[in-house]
């Protein structure tokens, strides 16, 4: 049985645990692939475990039904396919999917700037996404989710919803599911009443319209104007006790496109205004002029995040940075000015380069209202070897050291003061 924290493992490094820590069948981490150097989930299974018959086919469950579902755009990508951990032959199991790197429907929510008309487009998108997998060509069974919910539901870059947590669907009609399969308290909450009575089996496609309507009742639940008001009641038509009552998601998604409902689900992508929180691979954001679309979260703190980006002129991409982004004016303020002390020092052997900086703290404009620096990420970088290493992040690292000492500085001398 596996003990102690993990980092390393299989594919898998710089390797965090997410979720419910208690649970020694499954674990889930946040890591990078070795390899690839790509931000991960990871799906760890310990057999020796559980003591059920069918514990191979528990384990597949949530792999399997990736595997079905990747040519929908609405569901993370796979990055390894389900295998034995080599260290640990018949007794470790694996999977990963590519990190989606958007936030939950729980978080998105929460930012102001995300306008009634944009909540209502993403309702819409998700609808017609959940039908789409309903639609999924099974042999003996329709496709049943039965896990949607405000933490399952993440919000894409440019409104697309991209569902996860798949290891309670159902994609056979072969009983997989562990006795002790069951949704957590948060989970519940959105969870079709008879799936909580009567227990997951119970829930079909109609379970998880209700499902559906209840996390996305979530989006207009605390706005006052009359479109999220008149949303929440197209809503309440998938949210009756009884499933034979709720409305078809063809039903649902003609209400929510009535005429007097249209929104911007033509118009083309434009520069993002939402908080840098909510950023996720494939947002367009804009600095100084200048348009950068983000690749990939590279890590985050409590104090801001740092993003892989790539410049975007006249529609071709034309060099790719690292760019950071802090949340707060005070240490925003603070970043700034070190930055520009640094910024001298940044031709350097092993000194990462400061290409550009925000000119000021502008909590008011879409983009400026947090402080950036963008410094180059190299292609060595991108193509770092996975045992030896290369400089590239070696510098990174030194950059980095060297804005850190001078903030530190900062806060002792504004203490001492």
């Amino acid at each position: 049985m596996l003990r102690g924290e993990v980092r390393n493992i299989a594919t898998a490094k710089n390797l965090e645990r997410v979720g419910n820590g208690t649970d020694r069948f499954h674990r889930i981490y946040r890591g990078e692939h070795i390899r690839t150097r790509d931000k991960i989930v990871l799906h760890l299974y310990d057999l020796s475990a559980e003591d059920d018959p069918k514990v191979d086919e528990i384990a597949q469950r949530h792999a399997a039904t990736l595997q079905r579902l990747q040519k929908s755009a609405y569901v993370p990508r796979l990055m390894d396919s389900f295998q034995e951990v080599p260290q640990y032959p018949g007794e470790l199991m694996y999977f990963s999917v590519v990190h989606p790197c958007a936030p939950t429907l729980a978080d998105r929510s929460a930012d102001e700037r995300w306008d009634t008309e944009s909540r209502l487009e993403f309702a819409k998108r998700a609808v017609d996404a959940l039908a789409e997998l309903h639609a999924t060509s099974l042999r003996d069974v329709q496709f049943v989710y039965r896990h949607i919910s405000p933490s399952s539901l993440l919000v894409g870059a440019n409104n697309p919803p991209v569902f996860t947590d798949f290891d309670l669907a159902r994609i056979s009609g072969t009983m997989t599911l562990s006795p002790n399969a069951k949704l957590s308290e948060s989970d519940a909450d959105s969870a079709a009443p008879e799936a909580v009575s009567l227990g997951l089996g119970s829930a079909d496609q109609r379970s998880d319209i209700y499902s559906l309507c209840k996390t996305l009742s979530k989006l207009f639940a605390d706005s006052p104007n009359d479109k999220a008001v008149k949303s929440l009641l197209q809503l309440e038509a998938g949210l009756n006790d009884e499933p034979a009552k709720r409305c078809a998601l063809a039903e649902l998604s003609k209400s929510l496109n009535a005429p007097d409902s249209q929104s911007i689900s033509s118009a083309k992508p434009e520069t993002i205004s939402m908080a840098a929180r909510y950023w996720s691979e494939g947002d367009l954001v804009s600095f100084n002029n200048r348009q950068f679309r983000i690749a990939s979260r590279i890590g985050s703190g409590s104090f801001g995040s740092t993003f892989k980006v790539i410049e975007v002129h006249e529609g071709q991409d034309v060099g790719i940075y690292a760019g950071k982004v802090m949340f707060e004016a005070d240490s925003g303020k603070r970043a700034l000015n070190a930055y520009r002390r640094a910024c001298s020092h940044t031709d350097k052997p092993h000194l990462a380069t400061v290409f550009q900086l925000a000119n000021e703290w502008d909590r008011h404009r879409p983009f400026r209202h947090r402080s950036h620096r963008i410094v180059r990420l190299t292609t060595k970088l991108e193509q770092r070897d996975p045992v030896s290493g290369a400089s590239s992040e070696f510098d990174l690292t030194q950059s980095q050291k060297l804005i850190s000492n001078h903030l530190r500085s900062q806060q002792v001398d504004g203490s001492a003061q």
